[in-house]
Parts: C-alpha cells; sequence; structure tokens
C-alpha cells in the first residue's frame, strides 16, 4: 500500500512539475505579445506585439479629418493634417495585454476571445490650429458684422439679416473638439446630440443664437420700411375661378411698385383715358397722375413721394389682369377637362376674335380698389367668384357653358384659333395636329365659336360666296357654309395671317394633313371652336 501511494505521490508530482513548467515556458512565451485566441475585429492578435497590432488597425481604421456643416449648408474640412493629429491604439490594447498577457494568458480560455468592443483610439492634436481653423472660416465670421436689409424675393419683400442664427464660437470650438476626440468624422452645427458617457446622457451646447429681436432696435429704419411695404403687399386679394383660388401674392402686389430706375418711364405716361391705368398712379390710398414738379426719392430701392408714400403703378395692376386673362381662356378649360378635373368648358363669343373668359377690366378695377382709400371695397365684395355651376363677375359677358364630357365626348376635332392651330383627339389621345388659318377678324369673317358636329363629307368640290368661287379636294362641313378644308392657294399656315389675310370664316388647312384628317373624320364627329 505504501508502495502505491509513494508511485500515485510520484505521478502527481511529475504532472504539477510538467504542468508548472509549461505555465511558465507559456506565460514567458506570450511575455510581451498577445496570447492565443485573441482576435480584435478580423485581425488576429496571437503572437505579435502591442506595435504591430496598433500599426494594423491605424491602417485598417484611419482618421483622415473631419466635416464640419454651417447651418446654412456650407461645408468645411479639417484634416489630421490641419491640426497635426495623432491617434493611437495602444492604451487601449496595452490594457487588454496586462489582463491577457504574460502569466494571466490562461484566462484567454474561458474569457471571450474577439475584443473590438474593448478598443478605442487614443487622440492628440493641436487644439489652438483647430480653432484656428474654425475662427477663420468665413462662413462663421461673415456673422462679426450683424446686418439687415430689406430684399424682394418669391413671396415679396422680406428683411434679410445675419441675425436668426449668430454662431457661438466657444460652443463651436468645443462642440468639434469633442467630436474629433469621440473619433466622429462630421458634425453638423445645426443640430444637438446626444452624448453618452457611461451610464450618463448629456448633450452638446447649442453653437448658434437668435438674436433677431435686436433689428428692431438696431435697424428701425428698416423695420418702418418693411412695415410700410408689408402693409400693402400683404393685402387679401383673390379671386374664385371654378375650383381654382386665385391669389394676388405678395410678389405680384410688389411688381406694381415703381422702384429704382421705374420714376423716368412713369413720368413718361400719358393718362390715355381707357381704362387701362396708363399715366395713373395710387399714392398713400389716392389716385393721381404725377408730375415733373413733384419730389421723388429712392428708399431701398423703391420710389417714394416726399410723404414717404410708396407708388403703385396702375398701369402694372392692369398687366397683371391681361395676364390673368390670357391664362384662364377655354384652352386651360379644354386641359381641364382631359385631365379629368372638370367636364365644364367656357366658350365666348369670339366675334372680334377675342376668347378671353377673364374681364380684364372688372380684375383691374377689383386689384385697384384694394388700395384706394377712399371708395374702396373690402375682401368679400373684391372676391368674385364662378363656381362649377355657373359664372361670377369675373367672367366677360356671352360666355357660353357647356357639358364637354356629353357633347365631345372622347373623340373629337379641337381649333384653337388663338393659336391657330388644329387638334385632332380619339379616345383621348391626340392622334394628329396642324396648323390653319381661320377667318379674317379685322373684316368681321370671324370663324364662329361654339361645339358643333361634322354635318356632310365632300371630296372634290367647289365652295360659293357672294365674291369668290373657290375649288377643294377635301371638306367637313361645320356650321353652315363654314368648313374644315384644304387651301391650296396658300403657301403659309399658322401665326396671325388669319387677322389680315384669313378665310371668310372657314378653317384653311394644308392638304397633305387634312387629307388624312377626312379618311379617317365622320360625320356627327364633334367639333369645338374657340378663340
Amino acid at each position: 500500500m505504501k508502495k502505491r501511494g509513494l508511485i500515485a505521490a510520484l505521478i502527481i508530482a511529475c504532472v504539477l512539475v510538467a504542468g508548472g513548467s509549461l505555465y511558465v515556458f507559456l506565460s514567458l512565451w506570450y511575455e510581451g505579445v498577445f496570447p492565443a485566441f485573441i482576435w480584435i475585429g478580423d485581425i488576429y492578435c496571437t503572437g505579435k506585439s502591442i506595435d504591430e497590432v496598433n500599426e494594423e488597425l491605424v491602417n485598417k481604421y484611419p482618421y483622415d479629418g473631419i466635416r464640419v456643416i454651417d447651418i446654412s449648408g456650407e461645408e468645411l474640412f479639417i484634416s489630421a493634417d490641419d491640426i497635426d493629429m495623432h491617434y493611437s491604439f495602444k492604451p487601449s490594447l496595452g490594457v487588454i495585454m496586462e489582463c491577457r498577457g504574460g502569466f494571466k494568458w490562461w484566462q484567454t480560455l474561458y474569457r471571450k476571445k474577439n475584443l473590438e468592443s474593448e478598443i478605442a483610439p487614443n487622440i492628440s492634436f493641436d487644439e489652438d490650429l483647430l480653432a484656428y481653423k474654425l475662427q477663420n472660416w468665413d462662413v462663421l465670421t461673415s456673422n462679426d458684422e450683424l446686418y439687415a436689409k430689406l430684399v424682394k424675393g418669391d413671396n415679396g419683400y422680406e428683411i434679410e439679416s445675419n441675425y436668426d442664427n449668430f454662431p457661438i464660437m466657444q460652443n463651436i470650438v468645443f462642440n468639434v473638439l469633442d467630436a474629433i476626440y469621440r473619433y466622429q468624422t462630421e458634425i453638423d452645427l445645426s443640430k444637438v446630440y446626444e452624448i453618452q458617457t457611461g451610464t450618463v446622457t448629456e448633450y452638446s451646447q447649442n453653437n448658434y443664437e437668435d438674436i433677431s429681436s435686436l433689428i428692431a432696435v438696431e435697424h428701425e429704419d428698416i423695420v418702418r420700411e418693411f412695415d410700410k411695404i408689408n402693409e400693402l403687399q400683404s393685402k387679401d386679394i383673390s379671386f374664385g375661378i371654378f375650383s381654382e383660388k386665385i391669389i394676388v401674392t405678395p410678389n405680384d402686389i410688389c411688381s406694381f411698385f415703381l422702384t429704382s430706375g421705374d420714376l423716368e418711364e412713369a413720368l413718361s405716361e400719358k393718362n390715355t383715358k381707357k381704362g387701362d391705368g396708363q399715366g395713373l398712379f395710387i399714392v398713400g390710398g389716392e389716385e393721381k397722375e404725377l408730375s415733373e414738379e413733384d419730389s421723388f426719392y429712392d428708399n431701398n430701392g423703391l420710389i417714394e413721394d416726399e410723404n414717404g408714400n410708396i407708388i403703385i403703378s396702375e398701369s402694372r395692376i392692369y398687366a397683371y389682369a391681361e395676364e390673368l386673362a390670357d391664362k384662364y381662356t377655354t384652352g386651360w378649360c379644354m386641359e381641364r377637362y382631359r385631365k379629368g378635373v372638370s367636364d365644364i368648358i367656357l366658350i365666348g363669343n369670339g366675334k372680334k376674335g377675342d376668347g378671353s373668359l377673364v374681364d380684364r377690366n372688372a380684375v383691374f378695377k377689383s386689384v385697384k380698389n384694394a388700395f384706394l382709400v377712399s371708395g374702396s371695397l373690402d375682401t368679400e365684395e373684391r372676391a368674385v367668384d364662378a363656381s362649377e355651376e355657373g359664372t361670377g363677375d369675373i367672367f366677360v359677358k356671352g360666355i357660353r357653358e357647356f357639358n364637354a364630357k356629353e357633347m365631345l365626348g372622347k373623340t373629337y376635332i379641337e381649333v384653337d384659333m388663338n393659336k391657330q392651330h388644329l387638334y385632332y383627339y380619339v379616345d383621348g389621345i391626340l392622334n394628329m395636329d396642324m396648323p390653319v388659318v381661320t377667318g379674317n377678324v379685322n373684316r368681321g369673317r370671324a370663324t364662329p365659336t361654339g361645339i358643333f358636329d361634322v354635318y356632310n363629307k365632300r371630296y372634290h368640290t367647289y365652295l360659293r360666296g357672294a365674291d369668290y368661287v373657290s375649288y377643294v379636294n377635301y371638306w367637313l362641313g361645320v356650321n353652315k357654309g363654314v368648313g374644315i378644308h384644304d387651301a391650296n392657294w396658300r403657301s403659309k399656315f399658322g401665326e396671325e395671317i388669319y387677322k389680315t389675310d384669313g378665310s371668310h370664316g372657314c378653317i384653311n388647312c394644308p392638304e397633305e394633313k387634312v387629307s388624312l384628317l377626312w379618311e379617317v373624320v365622320e360625320v356627327g364627329t364633334p367639333v369645338v371652336l374657340y378663340y
């Protein structure tokens, strides 16, 4: 028994000596290098020194610098070289080595093997160089001199200033410093960032301050002028056309004001007494003519009288009314019909070749009255309306209303005599089109307007009138003696030929085009004619 116990003791002693020797051997083997099974990301660290692993990490995670974004969207890139930056993973690697290296190598056998989450770069750079770069960025330093001025934009006049986002340079430098130390590659100065430090949640400091309230104190003259302008440009003027609300915007209203360079032309305007506003102006709520004997001043680019009143040109108001009339036409109605917006179309009589739907004079007077003190109308009286069921005062007299869905359908001929063009739609899709020449409006031979049907088709026929006989190859009768036909005696079509050399009322077309139309159009096809 004693012999067996001795043998067992010797075996245990040998094992302990061998194990201890192996432990000491491996401890000495891994001295100064990482032990077995250690990974940092996809970098295998076993047998490598701190310097070797650091070099691999620096190459894998390069830090080129930081992109700083101003609240305006402007960007500044500060490179690592600009601020003499150096960064290393050695401190984090040293902590790992201290916990796992040398005689502690055995801990890797049961602790986690990939230690990527336990490393972070140690960054050092010249903070003074960073502050210098930021303090000399023109986007930030441009606010060193505060300013406010009147400018005209898409929404009329407004005060432009740099008071609303005044940079707090101390905070900006601090936040950018902090971002670099946290190894960030971008910082947006318009944002406040949540910063997690251990279990503590903090937030970055505001980089800008709103000091716009100081404008009223430091730029009292600018604010006073803006208030005067804004009282005019904020007038609530609108018109209803079907389901659309046409608003006279601040930008529209500002276009009525006389500005620098307009005075000489305005003084040369003569009152024509035709109701088109020529030679008349609204000054201080009163309608008057301008005289060279009057005193005028340029105030922030606007022409004002000696009492500081902004001068409104009535001829410009009339020009606005004309633009409105040119836009809202039967062609506009047809476009709405094709898009499925409305089945209702309006057509004027067009006896004089004028297909306007909107009464420009009514619009002119309505807008003008909004700026007159005496006899001016309130908003409700100015806002005239035209609904789907009928027309309002904004439209010219004698307009007829049609239901295009019932009378035209999807296959029809459309002649826009204002554009001198014919279109043929099949199942709602444009099939063919051509330039035309319609009735001579200057001789009282305007082509009739309205919705008609092709009532007959003739091939090789004569057209007879009181003072003419004309041979045509293709004829599509539309309304009484008015039809669509070729006109070989013409070398040109379209443009404004119809005003001086138009037809007796028919729609003249190029033969090569109308021959194709004649082949496919059937008797009974609807035809809409309008100016």
